[in-house]
């Protein structure tokens, strides 16, 4: 999602416009990310992530990961977001709040870079993080399908088997209603007999 694309050497303008669209693009997610893992308590609606631990726990390492201090950056440079001007809001949104930090630390080209692209710099954590949730064999992500399939499936067994008992049950009543209206026919039946036979002997 995220590339490394700060490198040293590249225009002023062109590195304000990568890291707006950063800005832009991580807004993006974590927006998606609040409406989908959100609850509604007033009418009793859930969206289809709500309580995932997958999406929420991935909104949560997003966040911390855009607060925290980079530790591999060179001494005397910017460490954080905050200090190129970037701010966190309320809602874990970021933005460029004071451009004219910004286009100071741009002076020094590696001094920005670094904050995104060093050992644990923002854009590097972010790609580790994706990289663990999408992995085709062993994501997060893929586990979290692979345990919702076989719930499904689970469930899917559970039903039919309630489904089996359930026909058992109608079938036996069926049978019990089959019989006991039998039995009302042959009570009707004698009850006519007997009184067919009274009446033969009424004077």
């Amino acid at each position: 999602m995220w590339k490394p694309f700060w490198r040293a050497g590249r225009k002023k303008g062109k590195m304000k416009e990568k890291i707006n669209k950063f800005i832009t693009d991580y807004n993006s997610v974590m927006s998606y990310l609040k409406v989908k893992t959100s609850t509604d308590p007033t009418n009793n609606s859930r969206q289809v992530l709500a309580g995932d631990s997958t999406f929420v726990g991935l909104k949560i390492d997003l966040r911390n990961i855009i607060s925290s201090v980079v530790p591999s950056v060179a001494s005397g440079n910017p460490k954080m977001l905050s200090d190129l001007g970037i701010v966190i809001g309320r809602d874990g949104t970021l933005t460029l709040q004071n451009a004219d930090i910004l286009d100071q630390k741009l002076s020094k080209v590696t001094a920005v870079s670094d904050i995104f692209n060093s050992t644990s710099g923002v854009a590097t954590r972010i790609q580790t993080v994706l990289k663990n949730m999408l992995s085709a064999s062993a994501g997060q992500l893929d586990v979290s399908v692979k345990t919702t399939s076989t719930q499904i499936t689970n469930y899917t067994d559970q039903i039919a088997r309630f489904d089996k008992r359930l026909d058992k049950h109608v079938e036996k009543y069926r049978n019990d209603f089959l019989k006991l209206q039998a039995v009302m026919a042959q009570v009707s039946q004698q009850q006519a007999t007997i009184t067919s036979i009274m009446q033969s002997y009424s004077y």
